[in-house]
């Protein structure tokens, strides 16, 4: 097994951006997860995508992403983030998310990119489908107060 880890950010003072990545070829299963962490901006997109690029040559067959410590991620990430998982599954493979915060989760649905990967293992978990999701996590996201209907006297 072999961990590869690498800080996004290229100044220390910057804000915390990682992407890891565990490989493991012991199996029959050419597994390799994937770890996004902390707050992948816009000005990180240059190494996450040098990363990627390099990690899409293992000859995996299983492939996971975990994104349960991403706080946020840029657009310009995210466009990286959708150009990787386009190349895996050219390979024919998918990429199963297995785990994921709910801002993340509401932005890929929104967006519309949630179809991009694979959720076995969280729809099991947290048992909803994906048009409840939305619902669900609006309500965990934002406080009750800024989803109520407010009337303005002008």
């Amino acid at each position: 097994m072999t961990e590869i880890r690498q800080s996004l950010a290229s100044d220390a003072a910057a804000t915390t951006a990682t992407v890891a990545a565990t490989i493991d070829f012991t199996r029959r299963r050419k597994l390799v997860e994937l770890r996004l962490e902390g707050t992948i901006l816009g000005e990180h997109t240059g190494a996450l995508s040098d990363f990627l690029r390099n990690l899409s040559h293992f000859p995996g067959n299983r492939w996971t992403l975990q994104l349960e410590n991403l706080d946020v991620m840029s657009m310009r990430a995210l466009k990286v983030l959708v150009k990787f998982a386009n190349i895996i599954r050219r390979r024919g493979h998918e990429i199963e998310i297995v785990g994921i915060q709910p801002g993340v989760l509401a932005m890929l649905m929104d967006l519309g990119l949630h179809t991009l990967f694979d959720w076995k293992r969280l729809n099991r978990q947290f048992n909803f489908s994906r048009v409840e999701a939305l619902d669900e996590l609006s309500a965990n996201i934002f406080p009750e107060e800024m989803l109520e209907e407010k009337v303005y006297a002008y």
